[in-house]
């Protein structure tokens, strides 16, 4: 089966209902693809697929088709936490997102949507949505980039003040309960604020681990 470079999981362009990874003593390994004959029902979690004309169909006995160059599946980002330092003040909160996994050799792409919920020094009592939009390893070890915009309030200022930050970094994997998490650090800069230090956290959605 055709496999999507390292860090990314391999994928069947359709029929996929679980994708299970084992992990050796160094850490997280490649995420490998299991496809029952036919997609959970309703209700299961189920990676969903997008394939293109050349993409193949389901064999009669049941077999999946590769991951073409025309495929793209996506990857719910859920139970999000983040936090950033900027010098000494803070920001943290939540967010939810989805990734975009290409079998086209292009960088997959990522949004997220982050809810602060508090904050220090400059930061006290932030509060505020911010939007996500990124590329790389967001669904499993790699390097990722990021860019942040939206507008916050603050205990400091009156009014809304727009916020926007860009950070770069790597991600690592790890098995929690059967599930995989992502731990993204990153380093970068917020707009008339700084050098800022970043870490988020999430879950894979549809995917589950076995030892």
């Amino acid at each position: 089966m055709r496999e999507l470079r390292a860090g990314i999981p391999s994928l069947c362009s359709i029929g996929i209902a679980t994708l299970l990874v084992s992990f050796g003593a160094a850490g997280c390994t490649r995420v490998a693809p299991t496809a029952p004959d036919s997609i959970a029902g309703a209700g299961s979690p189920a990676a969903s697929a997008s394939t293109g004309p050349d993409s193949g169909e389901l064999a009669g006995s049941g077999t999946p088709s590769e991951l073409t160059e025309k495929s793209v599946v996506s990857f719910d980002l859920i139970s999000g936490s983040f936090s950033m330092t900027v010098g000494g003040d803070y920001l943290a909160g939540t967010y939810t997102g989805r990734a975009e996994v290409s079998g086209s050799g292009k960088a997959d792409t990522v949004s997220l949507d982050l809810q602060v919920a508090s904050g220090s020094g400059a930061f006290q009592g932030a509060n505020g949505t911010l939007r996500g939009s990124g590329k790389g390893a967001f669904t499993g070890e790699g390097a990722f980039s990021l860019s942040l915009d939206g507008v916050l309030r603050t205990s400091a200022k009156r009014g809304a003040s727009p916020f926007h930050a860009t950070t770069a970094g790597t991600s690592s994997a790890s098995r929690l309960n059967g599930r995989i998490l992502l731990t993204l650090q990153g380093t970068g800069s917020v707009a008339q604020s700084g050098p800022v230090d970043q870490q988020l956290r999430h879950e894979v959605g549809n995917t589950s681990c076995s030892s």
